[in-house]
């Protein structure tokens, strides 16, 4: 039987145990919710800090900073801190003040996502022009912007480089009767000379925005256009293209088009330059010329082109000139009389050499027309390029008709130069260098050979620049540019990268050490004195070099990159010297890198603590001061000590930054003490590197004005006496500042530099520490006792208090009492 008095007990209890497992799994799932918030927030500030931009969290109502990146902070010269208390009419140009914030705001809102230029003000008061981008925000504890703003110094210049470039351009292209046109990569007319003018009847500016296809029938149209796209599939240049065009009256102009293809830096197609010449006259002497013998004639003698006409003997190994016009006498340098019933290999013997010979014979047999450049010399040995139109008009007879195009080749020959070399220097750019490279590195891995990549930079240069000019400075790279590829051998390549580097290839290497001697005299071409003018210049280089092939598989770019590393490399040896790239030391400088990094980022996410050690009165047991020591809380690691990362930012500007957090922590702490009425004096350790800032006086004064309720600042600054202080004098004159203002210096670790008495002497100290290496061994080692026994003598005669640190045994304590 069942009871049924026991079922409603059994389901009371089903619910309740149903109700607490839903309430756990509902906790589990919460708590995974929190953790990959919780990560995506340490990977967003991670983002926010690592992008070059600066980012700006900007409340709406007033323009207050609420949050900046690592990159604002940089690029203005504020720390984060410093950043939490500024408007943005602080550091922005175009804000002035809380009224033109009001006016600018709802501007703002309205425009949010679109990009404008501005202007920064660094702390330092330099201005910089920046691009921003605003996104509006509303949130329940308020609404507040998104600002990015990016540098684009950089830009600004190159872009006025360019406008230069341009203006040269123009100005070459206005010497020649043909038509210079510019296009992008989908035929869009960009630049139009003002020769379209005569050829066209449009004004250049009218053509622009439209395509050449525009301009002709649709099925010359069609035609060309399919000429064009595989050109620019293909990356190829266009050969003269005849094509045909209307007028602006409605007239057929028939143009010859040649252009080339142009590349930005990255290698990706622009678009094309190139020339229409109006072959129209041309075209229409070909159909009289084939439509009647009498009006041939006549329009024969007054072409403005040259025309001959050869007849094949021989069986077509030579030809004989049956007639010969008027412009080809001007053309070609020949009395018209003197050339009839000769031989072309007479007349032109390097007709044969050049192609001519074979053109003249394939067009005989073919009967197709043919176009033929060919280049040849006149009597004063002067390059002449002439263009000849080739076809058949009876068995044996050819008709060529020519014109003299040698300002066409030039043109398009100083074109291919402004593309691949450096104007100022002749030598190749980076796009000719790249090209050089790779093929380099081609034909030497087929060889079995090695090369070099040596990258050069010049120490100095700088200086002659800012006290000399930049005029100067550009003939004085001009010189060292000829010098080096003076000193380099055939086959090598020399190439400027822009400002004051250089990178030189080097090929035919057996061996490494092959290329010591070409290194040497590299330097020795640059170090030697120049005399401009009146100006004796004198510069250094450093260079650094990476060899290929390496174990590793390696791109032009990088081999490069790897001779700029080892070249910084150099800089730090000390100069006018060479370096050869180490993978190895490489990996460990990125290492260093990183290393640096993540200390930067503990700073800004406030990883680091302080940490007080009392300083005791060993006669009457007060405590009299306590001594600040930092503290890493690592998020994985725990707490880590000061010998694990300080040494890594000794002579890194984080080593500063660093310190100024320690004084405003420190400061902070004093700050809550007096306001709980306990004096203390804070001992604070800084970096010699700080203490030697020709600001630190100023710096420190800022820090104590954010700490108005501090009575006094009871500090005292703890100087490292075996510390490399390169300007004693200075240091001197910033503690005689720093007493002014009541806060004492102390010479910590004292006894263990080499000029103890130097520092002693000079350096106006209330405090000396003895370094605890000689307190803990006084009682076994009677040196040790002699050493702190004569410091405290000099410490009594220079009437100093002393400090012992290392005090670890009541013996020590008594000993030192006596």
């Amino acid at each position: 039987p069942i009871d049924n008095r026991a079922a409603p007990r059994n389901r009371l209890a089903i619910e309740i145990g149903t109700g607490l497992l839903v309430l756990l799994l509902l906790s589990f799932f919460w708590n995974r919710r929190l953790v990959k918030a919780d990560k995506k927030l340490i990977r967003f500030h991670h983002c926010m800090n690592e992008t070059h931009d600066g980012i700006f969290i900007i409340k709406s109502e007033d323009g207050r900073i609420l949050e900046a990146n690592l990159s604002a902070c940089k690029s203005l010269g504020y720390t984060l801190e410093e950043m939490l208390e500024l408007h943005v009419w602080n550091f922005s140009e175009r804000i002035a003040d809380r009224k033109t914030w009001d006016y600018f705001s709802p501007i703002m809102m309205a425009t949010e996502g679109e990009a404008f230029e501005s202007a920064h003000r660094r702390k330092d008061g330099a201005v910089f022009p920046v691009e921003i981008s605003v996104k509006y925000h509303e949130e329940k504890s308020g609404n507040f912007f998104i600002a990015i703003a990016r540098d684009i110094t950089e830009r600004k210049q190159a872009e006025q480089e360019l406008q230069e470039s341009n203006n040269k351009y123009r100005a070459l292209t206005e010497t020649t009767k043909d038509f210079v046109w510019e296009v992008d990569a989908n035929g869009f007319y960009t630049y139009c000379s003002p020769q379209v003018a005569s050829i066209f009847g449009y004004q250049a500016d009218e053509l622009i925005g439209i395509t050449p296809f525009d301009l002709m029938p649709a099925s010359e149209a069609e035609r060309v256009g399919a000429i064009f796209k595989e050109a620019v599939d293909n990356l190829r240049s266009l050969d003269n293209i005849e094509n045909t065009c209307l007028s602006k009256d409605g007239d057929s102009v028939v143009v010859e088009t040649s252009g080339q293809p142009f590349f930005d830096d990255q290698g990706a197609l622009l678009g094309y330059r190139g020339i229409d010449r109006d072959i129209t006259i041309r075209v229409k002497t070909e159909v009289a010329l084939r439509a009647s013998e009498s009006r041939f004639r006549e329009l024969f003698d007054n072409m403005s082109d040259g025309v001959a006409i050869y007849e094949a003997v021989d069986e077509g190994e030579d030809f004989i000139f049956i007639d010969y016009n008027q412009a080809g006498e001007r053309i070609g340098k020949n009395k018209k009389e003197e050339v009839i019933g000769s031989r072309l290999s007479e007349v032109f013997p390097g007709a044969v050499d050049m192609g001519l010979f074979a053109v003249l014979q394939r067009v005989l047999k073919t009967g197709e027309p043919e176009l033929f450049p060919v280049a040849s010399y006149n009597d004063n040995r002067i390059a002449l390029w002439v263009e000849n139109y080739v076809f058949r008009i009876r068995d044996k007879e050819v008709v060529a008709i020519y014109q003299d195009i040698t300002a066409q080749k030039e043109y398009q020959q100083q074109l291919e130069h402004i593309a691949h070399f450096d104007a100022l220097t002749n030598l190749p750019n980076r796009v000719l260098l790249s090209d050089r490279l790779n093929q380099a590195m081609h034909q030497e891995e087929r060889r079995g050979k090695k090369l070099a990549v040596a990258y050069l930079d010049l120490d100095g240069f700088k200086t002659v620049n800012d006290d000399y000019g930049h005029e100067v400075g550009d003939q004085l790279l001009a010189v060292l540019a000829m010098r080096m590829k003076d000193v380099l051998r055939e086959g090598d390549t020399v190439a400027r990268m822009g400002g004051d580097e250089f990178v030189a290839v080097l090929i035919d290497l057996s061996e490494q050490n092959d290329s010591v001697q070409l290194l040497e005299r590299l330097l020795d071409s640059v170090s030697h004195p120049v005399q401009l003018g009146d100006h004796k210049l004198q510069v250094e280089a450093s260079i650094g070099v990476a060899f290929y092939p390496q174990i590793e598989i390696v791109d032009a770019d990088q081999l490069i990159r790897q001779a700029d590393q080892a070249m910084y490399m150099a800089k730090q040896a000390g100069k006018n010297r060479y370096q050869i790239f180490d993978s190895e030391q490489a990996r460990s400088i990125r290492g260093h890198h990183e290393i640096l990094g993540r200390i930067s980022l503990a700073i800004r996410n406030r990883e680091f603590y302080l940490y007080y050690q009392p300083i005791v009165n060993m006669c009457t047991g007060d405590v009299l001061a306590v001594e600040a020591l930092i503290r890493w809380n690592h998020p994985t690691r725990g707490l880590v000590a000061p010998a694990e990362f300080l040494p890594y930012i000794i002579n890194s500007p984080i080593s500063s930054e660093l310190d100024e957090w320690v004084i405003e922590s420190a400061l902070s702490q004093l700050q809550s003490w007096q306001s709980q009425n306990l004096k203390l004096q804070v001992n604070l350790n800084l970096g010699a590197m700080y203490l030697q800032q020709g600001d630190f006086v100023d710096r420190l004064n800022s820090i104590l004005r954010r700490f108005p309720a501090i009575v006094h600042p009871c500090l005292e600054i703890e100087v490292l006496e075996s510390a490399a202080l390169k300007d004693i004098d200075h240091l001197s004159k910033v503690m005689e500042e720093c007493k002014k203002q009541e806060i004492r210096f102390s010479l910590d670790d004292f006894g263990t530099g080499y000029s103890s008495l130097t520092y002693l002497r000079r350096l106006p100290a209330d405090t000396i520490k003895i370094d605890r290496s000689f307190v803990r061994d006084m009682l076994v080692d009677p040196e040790d006792f002699a050493i702190l026994d004569g410091v405290l003598g000099l410490a009594s005669s220079f009437d100093r208090a002393v400090i012992a640190e290392g005090v670890e045994s009541v013996k020590h304590g008594e000993l030192l009492l006596l």
